[in-house]
């Protein structure tokens, strides 16, 4: 996988791939080679597979009465 290719997938920018990767610096992206050893982009599909989809949001379940304490 490319490290284009990899930011793109990880929101678009070099700072969005390090917080979507759990990066500190930013710089660590930057120091990603042009083509990213297999282990890093098997990395960084799983966090892809983790983020939520666009324009999916996620339902908030309610909790029964019986887990609010009501009986």
């Amino acid at each position: 996988m490319k490290k284009d290719r990899a930011i793109e997938l990880l929101g678009g920018t070099p700072k969005k791939a390090a917080e979507a990767m759990g990066y500190r610096a930013v710089q660590t992206i930057y120091l990603w080679p042009d083509v990213l050893p297999q282990a890093t982009a098997d990395r960084v599909m799983g966090v892809v597979g983790r983020m939520p989809k666009p324009g999916k949001r996620r339902r908030r379940v309610q909790p029964t009465s019986q887990e609010q304490g009501h009986a």
